[in-house]
């Protein structure tokens, strides 16, 4: 689609401005991206402008692809010398989009963009097209009608290479198959080619994709035919369903099906590569949604991909061997917002055009580089609550830096050497950690590092603290009936004393009988941290139905350990038989 170099071993890129600057080189490490909004610049331009895609672009940058003005395709064209323009549509014609665009000639110094023009918004493409671009007076020349012997109610130019070959296909009518062609915009002749399938892509080695196919083209004596065809589907796994794009090594890039759903009865699609004799190779796969749309001549290649609901642009960096989100890789402190669902050609440099609601360019603006290290890290000794019961140092940190993914924590024994550090928390998403690991009344220093797609931060300051000295207390109080004794009968007016002990402070008591409705409070305190209490009180039983009820005595520490003792007593009519205190002990644990 959009990776157009003269050949792979490129000593020179000639940019559209036609000044010399670095060869391009892989993406080696994490790349930073800057996105130029395209469509923000269309809608400042073109009130009624909506939605926008970026189709191609080459190692220049420059950026072709379509916007809805008015309910009508408008073919565009960016550069960054001179922003964004619309390509002139040509008469007759209400809708034009643009699908590639070839790198800058030095000896004609013009660039070529191809497509085609409709009558409407909807349905295909009507007539392919080809539009000059003159980057020296920022000019566009009227489109060129490539206008097919045939005859066509249908045609579309779908890549161009460097020489000035156009691929593309059309139809005499609805009952008659796709016809491809080569149209050769250096003398304006039309070559119908015999290939069983319709192009998707062409490169400077005149080899064309599409379907599952891979074929060569050779020109004798002006006249442009098919030297070879190859289908690459295999009856391995992976194959290829659809080839999609290749590069100027003729390494092709395709969809494929994986052969399972993806748990809606959808096919979940992957992003497959072809380098040599093969196999495919699965680059991604997550959704039913997947795509691949472009690879350079690093084997750098981008599409879309599945997360969750949404469909976002992908790509997958050949020298990592490793695939990230575009959005991941956006500098934070980038001016220009984007929305983008997919990622449709990536050029040479790794400036990648995207967009399915807003054309966007990502330009490489340098390697990512690891976060900022956080700061003002401080440490404090947590002594355990109920709320909170567990011992712990409390630690807490600031960080500014958008390139932060996770942190990782680290401690020392205070004062001891680099060789002490060791990793607390890794991964960890939030700037607030109890470290609950250390070990009673130890004094540790801590040191938190930010954590980024490129790697680790620096070091932030170090904070020191001493681990609480106390264990956490794990013990439940204990609750003894005194009076009445377990099944005594009682009546009237019953005095109730249960004596209550903790090994440190006890925080509530209460004494309750069942059945009365529910369960009904005869008597609480507070007792106000006092390790010990006896709780008296008098429950009047005077309106209540004769029989058995339950008193049972609760008991909480300030830890909200608990405990609970139970007795039953029997009530009866007048003066009843006495007893001795209930048995201690009881149930606890933690509430």
């Amino acid at each position: 689609m959009s990776t157009r170099n003269m050949a792979a071993g490129l000593a020179l890129l000639l940019i559209s401005t036609g000044v010399a600057v670095a060869p391009a080189r892989a993406l080696d490490a994490i790349p930073l991206y800057e996105p130029v909004s395209i469509g923000d610049q269309l809608r400042a331009m073109y009130p009624t402008a909506g939605v926008s895609w970026a189709a191609a672009l080459n190692d220049g940058g420059d950026t072709v692809g379509k916007v809805i003005i008015d309910n009508q395709y408008r073919a565009f064209l960016y550069t960054e010398a001179h922003g964004v323009q619309l390509l002139p549509t040509p008469g007759g014609w209400t809708s034009a989009i643009a699908s590639d665009i070839s790198d800058f000639d030095p000896v004609t110094r013009t660039v070529l963009i191809v497509g085609a023009a409709q009558s409407s918004i909807y349905g295909d493409p009507e007539r392919a097209m080809v539009w000059v671009y003159h980057p020296d007076s920022n000019t566009v020349d009227a489109p060129v009608e490539i206008l097919l012997p045939f005859g066509a109610d249908i045609s579309t130019a779908v890549a161009v290479n460097d020489k000035g070959w156009v691929v593309g296909y059309g139809r005499a009518n609805l009952l008659a198959g796709y016809r491809p062609f080569v149209y050769d915009a250096r003398s304006g002749v039309l070559h119908e080619i015999d290939i069983p399938f319709t192009p998707a892509d062409l490169n400077n080695n005149d080899v064309i994709v599409g379907n599952t196919f891979r074929s060569v083209l050779k020109e004798v004596a002006g006249d442009i035919t098919v030297d070879s065809t190859e289908n690459l589907a295999t009856t391995e796994r992976p194959s290829v369903s659809r080839t999609t794009a290749l590069n100027d090594a003729d390494e092709v890039v395709g969809v494929t099906l994986m052969g399972y759903s993806d748990g809606a009865g959808r096919m979940v699609k992957g992003a497959v590569r072809y380098v040599g004799s093969g196999p495919w190779q699965v680059l991604w796969a997550k959704s039913a949604f997947d795509s691949v749309n472009d690879i350079n001549i690093h084997r750098d290649v981008v599409g879309s991909i599945g997360v969750s609901s949404a469909i976002r642009p992908y790509l997958y960096i050949e020298a990592l061997g490793q695939g990230f989100l575009l959005n991941d890789l956006v500098d934070p402190n980038a001016p220009a917002a984007y929305a983008g669902q997919a990622a449709y050609g990536i050029n040479d440099n790794g400036w990648i055009a995207a967009g399915a609601g807003g054309a966007v360019l990502f330009k490489r603006i340098g390697d990512m580089p690891p976060p900022a290290p956080p700061f003002a890290l401080t440490a404090v000794p947590h002594e355990p609550t109920w709320q909170q019961p567990w011992n712990a140092i409390t630690l807490n940190w600031e960080n500014i830096d958008g390139l932060t993914r996770t942190y990782t924590v680290e401690r020392r024994l205070a004062g001891s050497g680099d060789a002490g550090w060791i990793v607390v928390k890794e991964d960890w998403p939030n700037r607030q950690l109890w470290d609950t690991s250390g070990d009673l009344g130890v004094t540790y220093d801590y040191r938190v590092r930010a954590v980024g797609l490129a790697g680790a931060s620096e070091a932030s300051n170090i904070a020191t603290a001493t681990y609480p000295a106390e264990p956490v207390d794990r013990t439940a109080p204990t609750a003894v009936f005194e009076a009445p004794a377990d099944g005594a009968e009682v009546s009237g007016n019953v005095s109730v004393v249960a004596r209550f002990q903790d090994n440190r402070t006890l925080q509530y008591v209460e004494i309750a009988v069942s059945p009365s409705g529910g369960r009904a409070e005869i008597c609480r305190q507070y007792p106000d941290g006092a390790p010990g209490v006896t709780l008296s009180c008098a429950w009047n039983t005077k309106r209540l139905a004769l029989g058995d009820y339950t008193l049972t005595a609760y008991a909480y520490d300030a830890m909200s350990n608990w405990t609970s003792q139970s007795i039953t007593v029997t009530l009866v009519e007048g003066g009843g038989k006495g007893g001795g205190g209930g048995k201690g002990g009881g149930k606890g644990g933690k509430s």
